[in-house]
């Protein structure tokens, strides 16, 4: 009978003391848009582009949600393109873009491919990919000061 009391005491401790760590280390925190990376990545660029520029993303998830809900940055993300549009669309409308003098940006994982959208989409994503950078030109890098490396790019062929 000791032996269970102090086995229920032993369980009870265990389950508050992982409420606790888990309240302050997860819940807490998460409650914290200023803890949020996304959130501090795309402050960054709401902060940084101007009205009327365009913003390329490589995968959407989950960069794409903290834009639609925290910003009004204009984007596009190629994964999402990727199986509804063909590379000369997708270049007609950023031609289109550039001709309109709309500053287009484009971030890294358009260039480079994360683990996860090579393992989601598919070795045909990245040979989408590699079709469309081939047709980039005048291309500038853009330091920001944050966490998200920009490219501006001014034409395409």
């Amino acid at each position: 009978d000791e032996k269970k009391k102090s086995g229920a005491y032993l369980l009870l401790v265990c389950s508050l003391s992982l409420l606790l760590v888990n309240g302050v280390g997860s819940v807490l925190q998460a409650k914290s848009k200023e803890l949020d990376y996304n959130w501090v990545k795309v402050n960054q660029l709401n902060e940084q582009l101007k009205p009327g520029d365009y913003l390329y993303i490589g995968d959407s998830w989950p960069i794409s949600d903290h834009i639609k809900y925290y910003t009004d940055i204009e984007f596009t993300a190629v994964a999402d393109l990727y199986n509804n549009a063909s590379v000369d669309e997708l270049v007609e409308e950023m031609s289109d873009r550039i001709s309109r003098q709309q500053k287009i940006y484009l971030t890294s994982d358009v260039f480079t491919s994360h683990h996860a959208s090579k393992e989601h989409y598919g070795p045909s994503y990245i040979g989408y990919l590699e079709r469309l950078q081939a047709r980039f030109c005048g291309m500038k890098e853009v330091d920001f000061g944050g966490e998200l490396e920009l490219v501006e790019l001014s034409c395409i062929r």
